[in-house]
């Protein structure tokens, strides 16, 4: 399965990586395991197409993305937006 959005809210626990994707109607939260922070190239604000499959966390009763690869997209719309609110 794959989905477009934006990364947010990047986190690190040691070789994983937690982020929010958006788009601008809606926020889900994202695992990707067995990550380096070294080569983990994606940060808040890029627009990317992820592509893994959905996962329900019973303990925590959360619903996540678990990401297994990432194509880049360039800087997000909703990024952009900030930066000129921001200015």
């Amino acid at each position: 399965m794959a989905l477009f959005g934006e990364i947010g809210e990047v986190s690190w626990s040691g070789n994983n990586v937690f982020f929010t994707l958006k788009d601008e109607f809606s926020v889900l939260s994202c695992v990707s395991f067995g990550q380096s922070e070294a080569t983990f190239k994606i940060k808040e604000g890029d627009s990317v197409i992820v592509h893994g499959s959905p996962n329900y966390y019973v303990k925590g009763g959360r619903f996540s993305f678990n990401v297994t690869s990432f194509e880049p997209c360039g800087k997000g719309a909703l990024f952009l937006q900030f930066l000129q609110l921001k200015n």
